[in-house]
């Protein structure tokens, strides 16, 4: 049983606030992958979902976007052990045209039914969550690992945005539960795209396949 999981197809990535070089390049791909309906037993799409104020947004720190910070710990609280926390500008907050799925993908989305499940992440105001498995730190767990076992799903075709953060956090995710991973190149692109072959060897080293 194999699914489609596409990652954090929305604007805010694609023209926003927080958009990825050359995203809109991946959009035919993700399109001619959701039109082959009977290849797929599933087809998963994660959403960044913001609420606003969140601990990942520099607004929210009153710092400049792209730079690395240290935060305390989103369960220990004073603990003298923090976490490092990348800060972006606010981007897919909830209710904003920003954190919507691309009109595209989500007309295809639509006509699949029963077949989709939207796994919205980033909801927690006080900790980030890059991968559609678990927040970071895995101080919680989405709904997508219960989906893919209550499914029988063995096998995942992951696309999205971006390469070297959510795509690649939930690859990796995929492959620590044991799942056979795909990772469509043509289907992805990295904030960094200096970085983005980089990323895609850490990943067949964790065991996903480049195809």
């Amino acid at each position: 049983m194999s699914a489609l999981l596409i990652v954090d197809v929305q604007y805010d990535f694609i023209s926003g606030s927080l958009a990825v070089k050359q995203a809109e390049a991946i959009l035919p791909v993700v399109y001619d992958l959701l039109d082959q309906q009977n290849r797929w037993d599933l087809v998963v799409a994660s959403q960044d979902y913001h609420p606003a104020g969140h601990v990942s947004f520099a607004s929210t720190h009153n710092a400049t976007p792209f730079q690395r910070v240290r935060l305390p710990h989103p369960i220990l609280g004073d603990h003298p052990d923090t976490i490092a926390q990348m800060l972006w500008p606010d981007h897919c907050v909830q209710g904003s045209k920003g954190c919507e799925i691309e009109e595209g993908v989500r007309s295809r989305l639509d006509k699949l039914g029963s077949k989709v499940h939207i796994v919205q992440k980033g909801c927690d105001p006080i900790v980030d969550s890059y991968s559609a498995f678990a927040s970071n730190h895995y101080v919680r767990f989405t709904e997508l690992p219960k989906i893919l076992f209550s499914r029988d799903i063995r096998k995942l075709t992951v696309v999205g945005l971006a390469t070297d953060y959510c795509v690649r956090a939930t690859a990796i995710d995929a492959r620590k539960f044991n799942f056979e991973v795909d990772v469509v190149r043509a289907g992805v692109r990295a904030v960094d795209s200096d970085k983005e072959n980089d990323v895609l060897g850490e990943l067949e080293k964790w065991g996903c396949n480049i195809i």
